[in-house]
């Protein structure tokens, strides 16, 4: 626990937080002795230097509740400084969680807390506030100089973050290392960390009794891609993770992307598993031989069931947009090609896909969008069915505005075909699924453009993507945006994920990319409001602590957003570095937990 806490909260140091069983006061002899709670409110974690935050002096009360299977439930309230002992506390396992209320509305809260709580045994409880629809740093009020596990345990860009099932985050691969525009993944970044949302802390391995390094992943990583699965027979879920390079050149305009690999080789064994049981990766081997295509930075997602779809990406060493769609189906491989364009000759006939995103709609069916090389964005869409076979369909798009023809000039249309955009899935219904696209860059006659930004008089590349499985088609419901939203969203390489409720979270990227040593990446942060047709999109009251240029970026349990890592700007030294920053947007709470009803 802190020695010192700043402000209005000196007040409330004399007592400590503690977890007490028996003696703690008058019982029925016949009863056991009850379970007791001492609480005194720490600080809240704060982006130090940037934001210093502390829980406001007009905190009404701190509403200490119960999670149970039908959900929260308080069990008791305490007046800040009051420090009275709770008894809503059973024996056993208790996963608890504290609400500072302002004005009768939640707007501070700790993470879960899981106690085990035994017979004659007292345990300490740290209470680390976020701020509620707020940006906040992780880790204690004194930041990662005094907490070494507050960031990362190594600086990262371009690496993965993927939340396991009992909530904590799998942080691996990325690079660690830039000279000039080429990053490069040195062997110490091979180790892992574990995000533990609980306590707002990156643990260096599955106990934090462990040695400081763990086992580390069999390859260096940069710009890989990861998702949660299951091997067969497994008990839970772990981390697979997939391709990537050791060394990558960014920043130059390339028919291959402006992220490319830099070396004759990608990252070997081409996938590895992570198993949170035993806190090792090991080679993914399929039973039959098959091995997986040797691409970069292909579309990849998961399916509920878990089975994985890899579209799209760069062939190495050949430089060229791939048309290959695999299917990891426990241990067995399946691979099928996209469809030849029936109106194309020639090279341009395949259906290359760079910069692709692939998005899970239920039901064993991926809505595929962008990065059509050959084809300049006239077929962005396509629609992946896993069930009863495999099979792969373009869809055909439904908007005032048809898709580009090569060649032509785009000017300022309502919508684009993108490469390097992102996506995220809205609520809809399984005859309609929808989807969010923002950003990314322009697809042409030569691969994507250098610049996400078409210029200032054209708007925006978002809106809503509603698919109609049945008819094969995909309506493009563009979002509007005013001046100041519009020129804020014009990105690549960024973030789009679910915030809580029906909200998405826009942040990190890149908005120029001609040039690395020109490049501008916002720090701020924005959210899509989803209502139909479309919805909004609004700026966040906060910014990021650093500018995130291929930062990690997950959904929480909780709903909430952890970002870190990314490479930043050193305005003085006017050259790249990688932060092991990390901060994490906590979203409202869906809760009347703070009125008397409860």
């Amino acid at each position: 626990m802190s020695a010192s806490l700043p402000g209005v909260f000196a007040r409330w140091l004399p007592i400590c937080v503690g977890l007490w069983v028996g003696g703690c006061g008058p019982t029925d002899d016949d009863a056991p002795a009850p379970v007791q709670v001492s609480l005194s409110p720490l600080a809240n974690d704060g982006c130090v230097g940037a934001r210093p935050l502390t829980l406001p002096a007009n905190v009404d009360t701190v509403v200490v509740e119960r999670s149970s299977p039908e959900g929260w439930t308080a069990i008791d309230r305490v007046a800040p400084g009051e420090g009275r002992l709770l008894t809503g506390v059973g024996e056993g396992e208790a996963i608890l969680r504290f609400v500072a209320c302002v004005d009768g509305t939640p707007a501070y809260a700790t993470g879960s807390t899981t106690l085990e709580v035994g017979e004659a045994r007292k345990a300490g409880l740290d209470l680390h506030f976020k701020p509620l629809d707020r940006l906040a740093c992780t880790g204690t009020t004194q930041g990662p100089a005094y907490n070494r596990y507050a960031g990362l345990g190594r600086a990262r860009a371009f690496g993965t973050a993927t939340r396991l099932p009992d909530g904590r985050v799998l942080v691996a691969g990325g690079a660690d290392t830039v000279e000039g525009t080429q990053l490069s993944a040195a062997d110490n970044t091979r180790a892992w960390d574990l995000y533990s949302p609980g306590e707002s802390l990156f643990l260096p391995g599955v106990d934090r009794s462990q040695v400081l390094d763990p086992r580390p992943m069999r390859a260096a990583r940069v710009a890989a891609r990861a998702v949660e699965w299951r091997p067969p027979a497994a008990e839970s879920s772990g981390v697979l993770v997939i391709g990537g390079a050791p060394n990558v050149q960014l920043g130059v305009a390339d028919p291959g992307g402006p992220l490319l690999p830099d070396g004759p080789a990608l990252s070997r064994p081409a996938a590895e598993y992570f198993d949170p049981a035993t806190g090792s990766f090991t080679p993914l081997v399929f039973v039959d031989g098959a091995a997986l295509a040797e691409r970069f930075m292909p579309g990849v997602a998961a399916e509920a069931d878990g089975r994985v779809v890899i579209v799209g990406g760069l062939s190495w060493p050949e430089g060229t947009a791939s048309d290959r769609v695999e299917i990891i189906d426990g241990d067995r491989l399946h691979t099928l090609d996209l469809p030849v364009a029936p109106d194309r000759m020639g090279p341009a006939a395949r259906n290359g896909l760079l910069g692709v995103t692939v998005t899970p709609i239920g039901s064993g069916r991926f809505f595929i969008w962008g990065g059509d090389v050959n084809g300049c964005g006239q077929r962005p869409g396509w629609l992946l069915t896993l069930d009863p076979t495999p099979s792969i369909e373009p869809l055909a798009i439904d908007h005032d505005l048809p898709a580009p023809t090569c060649g032509e000039a785009q000017g300022c249309r309502s919508w684009y075909s993108t490469g390097f955009h992102s996506a995220a899935p809205l609520s809809g219904t399984p005859e309609r699924p929808r989807v969010l696209i923002s950003g990314g860059l322009v697809m042409g006659a030569n691969g994507p453009s250098n610049n996400p930004d078409p210029g200032e008089a054209c708007g925006a590349n978002v809106f809503v993507a509603e698919i109609d499985p049945a008819a094969l088609t995909v309506e493009i419901r563009p979002v509007a945006t005013d001046f100041e939203v519009n020129g804020r969203l014009k990105r690549a390489f960024h973030h789009l994920l679910p915030a809580g409720g029906d909200r998405v979270l826009i942040a990190g990227g890149w908005s120029f990319l001609g040039n690395a040593n020109l490049f501008a990446s916002a720090d701020d942060v924005l959210f899509y409001r989803d209502a139909r047709p479309v919805g909004s999109i609004t700026p966040a009251a906060d910014r990021l602590s650093v500018a995130r240029l291929g930062g990690l970026g997950v959904q929480l349990a909780n709903g909430g957003v952890l970002l870190a890592g990314g490479l930043v700007r050193d305005v003085d030294a006017s050259e790249l570095l990688i932060t092991e920053a990390a901060e994490v947007y906590t979203p409202p709470l869906a809760t009347t937990v703070c009125s008397d009803g409860g």
